[in-house]
């Protein structure tokens, strides 16, 4: 692919500069589908700025976007192409056309809440966020939002001190291990479990959350579960709690034939008001299996 030199259209490292190259009277090298070249040095966007999806961008290291405040970078982020240093400064936004994953170390690179912090004010829309090898440290109260998942690679331990509170949605935290969070901190979920509004005809999709619940305000006469690939990040068991309202005497069936229940035979309910049945379910990649269950809750 050819390289697309911004500074063949101006001197200086500025949104002014990329916007010239890019244009469509630019310079033709930036024409067409392009690789973005930035020089090493402070690139200052102080206006909004859109950077065409049809251009890859690539950041060497020396090169950043410092973006002022109340203004945007707009990009394809599937299409930066950058190591494990820091391309990004605010207190701008950036946000990604096209969804796609962002590294932690391109908005800082010191391993800390701080980093993971400006990566949550820096951002906008729905991204997945990848949180590079290292030995990352909580050392205050930090809240990502839920619009945020964290893929977590081999290598990568995330640190919570004493008295420290990292919020996160835990059904989007994605993981090849099971040794994530250290610490004598809370970790706290904050969208688990999951409601889900009653239906007679219901569905349960896995990727929603590993644990969802339902109150039964009436009978349940057909059940769905979709997405079951999605539970392997979550060691592929999903749990639904059943809570009968105030009044009881709600039924639950119509479960589908992918479910293997122990003995063949899928569980009665109970009726009692206000008491809760727990299921646990391990999807296979075909079947749903019955590894738990626990009735009369309350």
């Amino acid at each position: 692919m050819s390289i697309c030199n911004p500074l063949a259209s101006g001197s200086a490292l500025t949104g002014a500069t990329l916007s010239t190259a890019i244009g469509s009277s630019s310079d033709p090298d930036c024409g067409g589908n392009k690789v973005l070249l930035l020089t090493p040095g402070t690139w200052a966007i102080t206006g909004n700025l859109t950077i065409p999806d049809r251009l890859a961008i690539h950041v060497p290291q020396g090169a950043l976007f410092s973006i002022t405040g109340g203004m945007t970078l707009t990009l394809d982020c599937r299409k930066i192409r950058a190591g494990d240093w820091q391309i990004f400064s605010g207190p701008g936004v950036v946000a990604c056309s096209n969804g796609g994953q962002l590294s932690a170390l391109w908005f800082g690179t010191v391993l800390t809440g701080a980093t993971l912090s400006d990566v949550s004010t820096m951002t906008s829309g729905d991204l997945e966020i990848l949180v590079p090898p290292g030995a990352w440290v909580i050392s205050s109260n930090l809240t990502l939002p839920d619009r945020l998942g964290l893929r977590i690679p081999v290598g990568t331990t995330i640190t919570v001190n004493a008295g420290v509170t990292l919020t996160l949605d835990c059904r989007r935290v994605l993981s090849v291990t099971q040794a994530v969070f250290a610490g004598t901190g809370t970790v706290t979920c904050s969208n688990v479990p999951y409601t889900v509004t009653f239906a007679a005809s219901i569905t349960f999709a896995a990727d929603t959350a590993p644990m969802q619940v339902v109150t039964l305000t009436g009978n349940i006469t057909a059940v769905a579960l979709t997405r079951g690939e999605t539970l392997l990040r979550w060691g592929g068991v999903l749990w639904l709690r059943f809570t009968q309202d105030g009044t009881g005497g709600r039924t639950v069936g119509g479960w589908p034939a992918s479910v293997r229940w122990a003995g063949g035979t899928a569980p009665t309910i109970t009726t009692t008001a206000s008491r809760s049945d727990l299921i646990g379910l391990l999807f296979d990649g075909v079947n749903w299996w019955e590894v738990g269950l626990r009735q009369n809750l309350f």
